[in-house]
C-alpha cells in the first residue's frame, strides 16, 4: 500500500487537502494516522471541555473580584454602621443625655454624626458595582437588600430622631416653669405619633441574614424595640399631659400631702393644696392642715368589699389619715375628692399625691425655697430632715399641730411659685416627675374615666394591679401608733423562690424590719410612746402587709387592691429589727421557659432594701437579672429556664 493509503481511506483522499497533503505522502513518502470519526469527536469535546472550563475560569475570576468589590464595600459599610450604632447605643443607655441643654446640644451632634455614617455607608454601597451584580443574584441578594435596608433604617432613625429633638427644644425654649405652649405640646405629641409609626415599620426580621448581616440586624432591632417602648410612653404621657394643663378647659386638682415619718400604704395625709390649670398654666393655693377640714361624717363612696374587710375599721372614708391605708389609690383618691367635696363645698377633678422626696425632686430643680414658720432655707438636701425630724422638735406635745401640718403644703406651695421665677429644664422636671411615679412619690388620679384609663397605662395611677397582676408584689410597713417612728424605720426585703419541675414557683418572703431609733430617748412627740399602741419610748408597732400575685396561694389571704393580701403585726424596739415571712405558691408560674416577677415598692423616705434569689429544680436558669440592692422604684424581672 503507497505510504498515504489505508483502509478506510476516503474517495479522492490523495487530493482531498490538496496539493501539499498530496506531495507529503507521494513524493515524501511521509506517513501519518489518520483519525477515526470517534476520534475527531473526543477531539472537539475536549477543545469545548478546554473552552468551557476558560469561561468558567473567566466567571470564577469575575465573581471574585465582584465579590471582592462587594466584600470591601459591605465591610466599609458595617464600619459606618458600627459606629452610627455604638453612638445610637450610648445615647439610649445614659438618659443624662436628654436633661439638659447642653446635653440635648451634644445629642444633636450625636444624631449628625450618625446621619453621616449613614450617608456614608449608603454612598458606598450604591457606588459599588460588585453590590449591584450581586443585587441581582437569587438568595445573595437576601444580604446585599439586608444590609441596604440597614443602612437606609439607621439613616431613618437619626432623620425622625432630629425632627423630635427639634419638637423637644422649641417646647422647652417656649416654656416657664408654670407654663406650657399648649400649641407647641401638640405639635410635639403629633411629631411623637408620626415617629412612633416610622420606628414600628423600620423593625424586620433577621431571618435568612447570616452572619455580621444578621448580627447587626439583630442589634438595630433591638435599639429599635426600645426607642419605640419610650416613644409609645411618651406619646401616652403627652396624650394625658394636655388635659392634665387645661388644654380642654379648665382643671382643678386636690394635692395631698403625705408624710412619710408616719407610713400608711402610702404616707400620711396631713396637708392639702389645691392646683389650677388652664391653657398650659398652673399654680397652687394653700389650703392648709387636715386637722381644720376633718368630715364630719363619713362619705358616702362604696367601699370594695374585700378593703372593707380588710382596713374597714380604720374608717377610710372618715379620716384623712386612713384613707390611703390601702394600697388602692384610686379609691383613696376618690374618697379624699368626696371629703374635700364635703368639708369645702368645692369639687376638684382628680387628686394628687405627693411626699417629701417628691419636694425633695422638685426643689433640686427650683433651688432652695423660704417658707413662714421654718427658719432657714429648705433645700433638697435637708427637706426631708426638716419637714419629718425637725418639726416634731419645734412642735412638742401640747402645742399647734396645724402650724405643722401646714408647712408640708406651704413648702409644696413655694417650690411652685420658686419655678415661676427660676427657669426649669422642661424635661429634667419631666424626668424627676416619671421618677418619683415609679417610687410611688408622686401618684395622680384623674375623674374621667378616659383620662385615669391613660394614667394607668403609663403606671401613674397608683394602682398596683395595673401590669401583670399574676406576678406582682408589694409589700407596706404601716405605723400603728400615732408616734411619727418611720423616719427611724428601714425595711429590707428578702426573697427566695424554689422553681419546682413542673414549673410551679414557691416564693418564701421576708420582711425585716430595722428600727434605728437612737437607744435611750425620753418620751418625745415622734418616738412616742403613745400609750395605746406603744408604751417604750421609740418603741414601733406596726402591721406589715403583704399583696402576693392574684391567682396565687399565700395562707392566711384574702383578695384586696386586685391582687391578694395578708398581714402580720409586728412590735421592734430602738435599735433592734424583727422578720416577717410570708408563703407563696405560684402555679404555672414558668411560661414559655420565662420566669416573671413584679414588685411595687412602699413610698418610704429611703428605697426599702431588696433581694431576689432564684432557684430551681429539673431546670437551668439560663439568665439572671441584677435584682439591685433597694426597692427604688417599680421593678419587673425576667428569668429565662431551660430544661
Amino acid at each position: 500500500m503507497a505510504a498515504y493509503r489505508h483502509r478506510q481511506q476516503h474517495s479522492f483522499h490523495t487530493i482531498r487537502y490538496g496539493p501539499r497533503h498530496f506531495l507529503k505522502h507521494h513524493k515524501g513518502h511521509e506517513s501519518h494516522v489518520h483519525q477515526s470519526r470517534k476520534a475527531i469527536a473526543s477531539r472537539r469535546r475536549k477543545a469545548l471541555w478546554v473552552v468551557f472550563g476558560l469561561i468558567v475560569g473567566f466567571c470564577v475570576v469575575g465573581a471574585v473580584i465582584v465579590g471582592i468589590s462587594a466584600y470591601r464595600s459591605a465591610s466599609s459599610a458595617k464600619r459606618s454602621l458600627e459606629a452610627a450604632r455604638q453612638v445610637i447605643e450610648n445615647d439610649l443607655s445614659n438618659k443624662q443625655v436628654f436633661l439638659s441643654s447642653g446635653g440635648r446640644a451634644q445629642l444633636a451632634t450625636d444624631i449628625s454624626a450618625v446621619e453621616q455614617d449613614a450617608n456614608t455607608a449608603a454612598a458606598t454601597l450604591h457606588a459599588s458595582y460588585g453590590m449591584r451584580i450581586l443585587g441581582h443574584i437569587p438568595i445573595v441578594n437576601d444580604q446585599t437588600n439586608g444590609i441596604v435596608n440597614l443602612v437606609d433604617d439607621v439613616r431613618t432613625t437619626a432623620s425622625t430622631g432630629s425632627t423630635l429633638l427639634q419638637r423637644v427644644n422649641t417646647l422647652i425654649d417656649q416654656s416657664s416653669g408654670t407654663t406650657v405652649p399648649i400649641s407647641d405640646l401638640q405639635t410635639l405629641q403629633q411629631s411623637m405619633e408620626q415617629a412612633l409609626v416610622t420606628m414600628r415599620q423600620l423593625d424586620r426580621p433577621a431571618g435568612g441574614l447570616i452572619g455580621p448581616i444578621g448580627t447587626a440586624r439583630r442589634q438595630l432591632d433591638a435599639q429599635i424595640t426600645k426607642i419605640t417602648t419610650d416613644l409609645n410612653r411618651g406619646n401616652q404621657t403627652l396624650s394625658y399631659a394636655l388635659p392634665f394643663l387645661g388644654a380642654d378647659g379648665p382643671r382643678t386638682y386636690l394635692i395631698a400631702g403625705e408624710n412619710n415619718a408616719e407610713m400608711r400604704d402610702q404616707g400620711d395625709v396631713l396637708s392639702l393644696a389645691v392646683m389650677h390649670a388652664q391653657s398650659g398654666t398652673f399654680d397652687v393655693d394653700t389650703v392648709g392642715s387636715v386637722d381644720n377640714i376633718e368630715p364630719q361624717k363619713a362619705v358616702v363612696v362604696a367601699v370594695p368589699p374585700d378593703t372593707e374587710h380588710v382596713f374597714g375599721g380604720d374608717q377610710p372614708t372618715s379620716l384623712w389619715q386612713s384613707v390611703n391605708a390601702t394600697a388602692n389609690f384610686p379609691f383613696s383618691a376618690l374618697v379624699m375628692q368626696a371629703m374635700f367635696a364635703q368639708v369645702q363645698s368645692t369639687h376638684v377633678d382628680g387628686v394628687i399625691a405627693m411626699d417629701v422626696p417628691a419636694l425633695e425632686s422638685l426643689l433640686a430643680l427650683t433651688g432652695p425655697v423660704t417658707v413662714p414658720n421654718i427658719s432657714g432655707p429648705i433645700s433638697a438636701q435637708n427637706v426631708a430632715t426638716v419637714l419629718l425630724h425637725d418639726q416634731y422638735l419645734d412642735y412638742p406635745p401640747g402645742s399647734a399641730q396645724a402650724q405643722r401640718h401646714d408647712n408640708i403644703a406651704a413648702v409644696a406651695q413655694a417650690v411652685i411659685h420658686q419655678m415661676k421665677s427660676e427657669h426649669i429644664d422642661l424635661a429634667s422636671l419631666a424626668n424627676a416627675l416619671a421618677s418619683d411615679v415609679s417610687g410611688r412619690h408622686l401618684i395622680v388620679w384623674d375623674g374621667v374615666p378616659k383620662y385615669e384609663a391613660m394614667l394607668s397605662n403609663i403606671g401613674a395611677s397608683g394602682a398596683i394591679d395595673n401590669v401583670d397582676p399574676t406576678r406582682t408584689f408589694h409589700v407596706a410597713v404601716e405605723n400603728s401608733t400615732a408616734t411619727k417612728l418611720d423616719y427611724y424605720i428601714q425595711p429590707s426585703i428578702n426573697v427566695r423562690v424554689h422553681i419546682t419541675p413542673t414549673g410551679d414557683a414557691f416564693v418564701n418572703t421576708t420582711i425585716k424590719v430595722n428600727n434605728t431609733t437612737p437607744a435611750g430617748l425620753g418620751p418625745t412627740f415622734q418616738t412616742g410612746p403613745d400609750g395605746i399602741n406603744s408604751f417604750t419610748p421609740g418603741q414601733y408597732v406596726s402591721r406589715v402587709i403583704f399583696w402576693s400575685p392574684r391567682g396565687s396561694t399565700t395562707p392566711g389571704s384574702t383578695p384586696e387592691s386586685g391582687l391578694r393580701v395578708s398581714q402580720n403585726q409586728i412590735s421592734v424596739l430602738p435599735q433592734q429589727s424583727q422578720d416577717v415571712s410570708f408563703g407563696t405558691v405560684i402555679h404555672h408560674a414558668v411560661v414559655n421557659d420565662q420566669f416573671t416577677m413584679r414588685f411595687v415598692p412602699q413610698s418610704r423616705l429611703y428605697p426599702d432594701g431588696f433581694h431576689v434569689t432564684v432557684s430551681a429544680s429539673g431546670w437551668r436558669v439560663v439568665k439572671s437579672p441584677d435584682v439591685g440592692s433597694t426597692l427604688a422604684g417599680t421593678s419587673q424581672f425576667n428569668w429565662t429556664l431551660s430544661k
